[in-house]
């Protein structure tokens, strides 16, 4: 690599850094909310797959190897602002740049939590829980384009809630438990004879009875 393509790398590494040195210091809550209630908690980090769907677009001139490196460090925010700035040109470094520091920081933040879960019984009662709420909030006021862009912001929301709504009422009225339980009813019925055999079934059992 020459030297002004070094210095270029740096310069673009250093400014994302900068970057996300706010969001570094609203991660802290977060981790340390995760260290105490990771045992409580399931994740799904599916959505991870979407995010790494988005990104690895723009940096296809860079290796494979290169890639899954950078992808392992996409976080909701790293993505936020990776995609903030797709318009004016994305690139490894820069990726790097908001990946690494968010990551370590969200490392030990979690270590913390984990170690000192025990001295904070209810996080909700000291505010911690809001750091979700305010990170999201703060994500999609640095993405806001207008109102016609956030059309499929609208749908989504609208989609999330609607299903949120089904899943609390199909598990409140214990509707899976009743299919189950109709599902197995069923398997366990004997199949009925062929509907030419029933007649002759009724004869042979009262013969047999006689």
């Amino acid at each position: 690599m020459s030297s002004d393509g070094s210095v270029h790398m740096e310069r673009w590494t250093a400014t994302a850094c900068t970057r996300m040195l706010p969001i570094m210091v609203s991660v802290v809550p977060f981790g340390l909310l995760l260290g105490t209630i990771a045992s409580q908690a399931g994740l799904t980090p599916g959505e991870i797959g979407l995010m790494s769907a988005t990104v690895a677009p723009y940096l296809r001139a860079h290796s494979q190897a290169a890639n899954h490196v950078a992808l392992f460090f996409l976080a909701d925010e790293v993505w936020a602002l990776a995609m903030h700035r797709v318009e004016r040109g994305l690139s490894l470094a820069y990726l790097f740049g908001l990946g690494l520091p968010l990551w370590l920081t969200w490392v030990s933040a979690t270590v913390a939590g984990a170690l000192l879960g025990n001295l904070v019984r209810d996080p909700s009662k000291m505010g911690f829980d809001f750091a979700f709420s305010a990170v999201f909030l703060s994500l999609l006021v640095a993405m806001w384009r207008g109102a016609r862009p956030a059309v499929p912001w609208i749908a989504s929301a609208v989609v999330a809630v609607i299903a949120a709504a089904v899943v609390t009422v199909v598990l409140a009225t214990r509707t899976p438990l009743v299919l189950a339980a109709a599902a197995r009813h069923r398997r366990r019925r004997p199949p009925a004879p062929p509907h030419g055999l029933r007649g002759y079934d009724a004869a042979s059992s009262a013969a047999s009875r006689t």
